[in-house]
């Protein structure tokens, strides 16, 4: 099975959004064969995104990471 990682901020999180509404969970769902990581955190920049790579995204063992930022 395919391991892809999703990190970024509040988007990625889902902040603000039902429980199961997030992007990950939807992903999830339409695709059932394929897990997905959630590493969003409300708040991040790409120095915190940087700043946890080794220790939250490659922990992982992701074959894809997806970022989203602004």
């Amino acid at each position: 099975m395919k391991n892809i990682v999703l990190l970024g901020d509040s988007l990625t999180a889902g902040w603000g959004l039902a429980k199961g509404e997030n992007w990950s969970c939807q992903l999830t769902s339409e695709y059932p064969n394929i897990s997905f990581t959630n590493c969003g955190v409300p708040g991040d920049t790409t120095t915190g995104m940087l700043s946890r790579f080794k220790s939250q995204v490659l922990e992982a063992k992701p074959d894809v990471v997806v970022l989203l930022a602004d």
